[in-house]
């Protein structure tokens, strides 16, 4: 099975030095059957080839796009302190 980008479109972020991308790419269900899903991406603006890759798939946040991180008004820059023990921007 494949995943492949659908579509992507840049969105602001306070991180110094990143770009941020909402993405929507093919993914498959639990019977192996095509569907869409949607995601964030981070980047530096630059960066070696073979840079190191960091995946996170946040769990179930509830229903509709007000639980929806990478909907949040800047999801990168709350990324920045998620596992901060002092973060009050536990979206997930």
């Amino acid at each position: 099975m494949t995943s492949y980008l659908l579509d992507s479109q840049p969105i602001e972020t306070s991180v110094t030095g990143a770009l941020a991308f909402h993405i929507r790419h093919r993914s498959y269900d639990l019977k192996g059957r095509p569907t869409g899903s949607t995601g964030l991406v981070i980047a530096p603006e630059s960066a070696p080839a073979d840079s190191p890759v960091l995946s996170w798939a946040h769990g179930t946040t509830g229903i509709g796009d007000a639980a929806c991180p990478s909907l949040q008004p800047d999801p990168a820059g709350e990324l920045r302190t998620y596992f901060d023990t002092w973060s009050t921007q536990q979206i997930d």
